[in-house]
């Protein structure tokens, strides 16, 4: 069986609407949006889909044999920094919210595997030097981005639901509760760098809408129109700091 019909019979295996709402209806673009990705993600980290599906379709539970050193630990680490950020926004001000994030999601993030993805087959024709610039301005990008998404404090909370394995990855379920409202899943995909080294490489907001899958398209647009020069400046320009009240 092909690599990527097997993909698309591993996304048929994911939850298609946010766990907490089994009501609700399925986003078909949502789903396109997930077989991309991960046809995205087996191509660009050599993942094996076979092994994927075979994964997910046995929902094999998590060993939880040395926490610190799973994908879940890892998520819920940043989580913590997130609520802590989130406590403190105002008085910390976007700057200092940056401040702190900015090597927690450095070290959180696999963001080259997500820069390359999101570049497309471009990534291939830059140089060292060209990657290296665009790199750091997708961080700083990505940094920015949750400087400003999280910038106040209402009774929130994060729980963790579950964790499934994907073949040389894993799907983190978790969930963000309002005081007042109901809550949002919020799922994140994990790549494997070493055994001791977990990743996110991408985030689902609502539980199925893929920020890499977004981003690939609106930069795929900007590389078409203005090229390597023109996603460089589009991400400078998305990190530049908000200005204050």
């Amino acid at each position: 069986m092909s690599g990527i019909i097997v993909v698309a019979l591993l996304v048929r295996m994911l939850p298609e609407t946010n766990r907490l709402d089994r009501n609700a209806k399925p986003r078909s673009g949502a789903r396109d949006g997930l077989v991309t990705l991960f046809l995205l993600l087996c191509l660009a980290t050599g993942w094996t889909a076979t092994a994927a599906a075979e994964s997910v379709a046995t929902r094999t539970p998590v060993a939880m044999a040395n926490p610190a050193q799973l994908p879940t630990a890892r998520v819920a680490g940043f989580e913590n920094v997130l609520l802590n950020v989130m406590r403190h926004a105002d008085g910390l001000g976007y700057d200092g919210r940056y401040a702190i994030l900015d090597p927690e999601i450095r070290q959180a993030f696999d963001l080259n595997t997500m820069a390359r993805i999101v570049s497309g087959v471009t990534w291939t024709g830059w140089s060292d030097a060209q990657r290296a610039q665009l790199d750091e301005a997708f961080a700083r990008f990505v940094i920015a981005t949750y400087a400003r998404r999280f910038n106040g404090y209402g009774g929130e909370q994060f729980l963790t639901d579950a964790a499934i394995p994907l073949g040389n990855g894993m799907l983190i379920m978790t969930r963000i509760v309002p005081r007042d409202a109901p809550p949002i899943a919020i799922n994140y995909l994990m790549r494997r760098r070493s055994d001791t080294d977990w990743r996110i490489v991408d985030v689902f907001l609502s539980g199925s809408i893929s920020e890499l899958a977004t981003q690939r398209s609106e930069f795929s647009a900007i590389l078409e129109r203005a090229g390597y020069q023109g996603l460089l400046d589009a991400l400078k320009a998305k990190a530049q700091p908000v200005p204050a009240p």
